[in-house]
């Protein structure tokens, strides 16, 4: 009888419906929340710092020359006004350079922590020494403290504190004056001769030519000089691609007031080809690949994964502009977006 009793109550437990707590099965993930944020498709190339005789001054974006403040052989210090442009297109120009700025310093900035991550741990192992790992920290505080600056220089671009203005970038004599009042704002303007001059030749990839031209803004980063990145411009621009190396050529040009650079130099230059502003960018493996090549993200809405298929923009390294369906604070799932499927309850366990 025993046995009987035992059998109908196995009999009545497997045809109960499963519980509550299985239906609701929450999977842990963990998960990024969007912020507007500064982005730029960059293209980066190896090169060495040559002395130039004169700087030549561009603006990036087209406008109108409202005033001329200088002559050719003037003397001018840094700040010094050089040339006065209109408003609206000079804003826009201030205001892509100062991003391009945030662009690049971010990048440098999360190289050096990630340096200074690695070599937290082989110290702890025994495989680095506490002076390397000294040396990795001084490069990444001068690294937050570029960012900290790029990030205030672009604070002012927004409100307007620099518009409608060219400055002189070091203490020089002009040279050469194209600008004239009344005229078209586009190519160079001036020229300065000085001590503060100098310039990068690199070989850009093929995929660069479309995009690259005189007045892009440049920045230059040397193991010489860790932890600092240097402004810039491109002064020159092939429109054909060498047979030979198959590279597009471009010169660069990186006036230096504080005398930390110098002629024979080495390091990475980069190239802000595009840059955005309050944009939605999200890590390459936020994104869920079809087997048609479809791009699906995963987020968080009301403890429960939902999918989108969002077009997307700009792209440079692993980094993704997304242009639409994704809105900031939105809770984008990084690990486990492949184990869970639309509708399920899920957790997030890190951000």
């Amino acid at each position: 009888m025993r046995s009987v009793s035992l059998g109908v109550m196995l009999l009545i437990a497997a045809c109960a419906p499963p519980s509550r707590e299985w239906r609701e099965r929450v999977v842990p993930v963990t998960v990024i929340v969007v912020e507007p944020t500064v982005f730029s498709r960059t293209v980066m190339a190896a090169g060495w710092l040559e002395g130039g005789a004169e700087a030549v001054l561009y603006v990036p974006e087209p406008g109108r020359i409202t005033g001329v403040r200088v002559s050719e052989g003037d003397s001018v210090e840094p700040g010094d006004t050089l040339v006065l442009i209109s408003t609206d297109r000079a804003w826009t120009a201030g205001l892509t350079c100062a991003a391009a700025a945030v662009s690049a310093a971010s990048a440098a900035e999360a190289a050096a922590r990630e340096n200074l991550e690695s070599l937290e741990l082989l110290t702890e192992s025994g495989a680095a020494s506490p002076r390397e790992y000294e040396e990795a920290l001084a490069q990444a505080r001068e690294a937050s403290a570029a960012l900290a600056s790029a990030r205030a220089g672009y604070a002012s671009a927004r409100d307007g504190a620099a518009r409608g203005v060219m400055l002189a970038p070091f203490r020089g004599t002009v040279t050469r004056v194209w600008a004239r009042t009344g005229c078209p704002a586009a190519g160079p303007l001036a020229a300065l001769a000085g001590e503060g001059t100098l310039k990068c030749r690199v070989g850009l990839s093929v995929g660069a030519l479309p995009w690259i031209r005189p007045g892009l803004p440049a920045f230059f980063a040397t193991e010489h000089r860790p932890g600092m990145l240097f402004p810039g411009w491109v002064v020159s621009a092939g429109d054909r691609v060498d047979p030979v190396t198959g590279l597009v050529s471009a010169v660069l040009q990186f006036p230096d007031s504080t005398g930390l650079l110098s002629p024979g130099m080495s390091g990475m230059a980069s190239i802000a080809l595009e840059t955005v502003s309050d944009a939605v960018v999200l890590p390459e493996n936020a994104f869920v690949i079809g087997p048609d090549g479809e791009r699906t993200v995963m987020v968080v809405r009301r403890g429960r994964a939902v999918e989108l298929t969002p077009d997307t923009g700009l792209e440079c390294g692993f980094m993704v502009q997304v242009l639409d369906r994704v809105t900031p604070g939105d809770s984008v799932i990084l690990l486990g977006n492949t184990l869970v499927s639309p509708g399920d309850s899920v957790a997030a366990v890190a951000r």
